[in-house]
């Protein structure tokens, strides 16, 4: 599986919209008959999900628990970008 990002921005560039938080993803990694666990860079365990407080057995009603939008369009669709281009003059001494 995955994991939880703090900052994306090369898939939503390509045109993903929502993401799935921690309580997903553990119970996505626990319905396929694994345990959920946090690692580190080095893959090493910092934390088993396993207990009453493992965030997807936080969640009571899962109707409820949706995906939550990443990224926003916040540009018009008919919008024009412009660019400005300058130089400066530099003078070797």
């Amino acid at each position: 599986m995955g994991s939880v990002m703090m900052e994306e921005n090369v898939v939503s560039s390509a045109g993903t919209t929502y993401c799935l938080d921690e309580a997903v993803l553990c119970k996505l990694i626990r319905d396929a008959g694994f345990t959920p666990a946090q690692r580190n860079n080095t893959y090493d365990i910092l934390s088993l999900k396993t207990g009453d407080d493992a965030p997807d057995r936080q969640v009571k009603d899962w109707s409820n628990h949706r995906a939550k939008r990443l990224h926003v369009e916040s540009v018009p669709v008919n919008a024009k970008a412009e660019l400005t281009v300058s130089a400066s003059e530099s003078k070797n001494v």
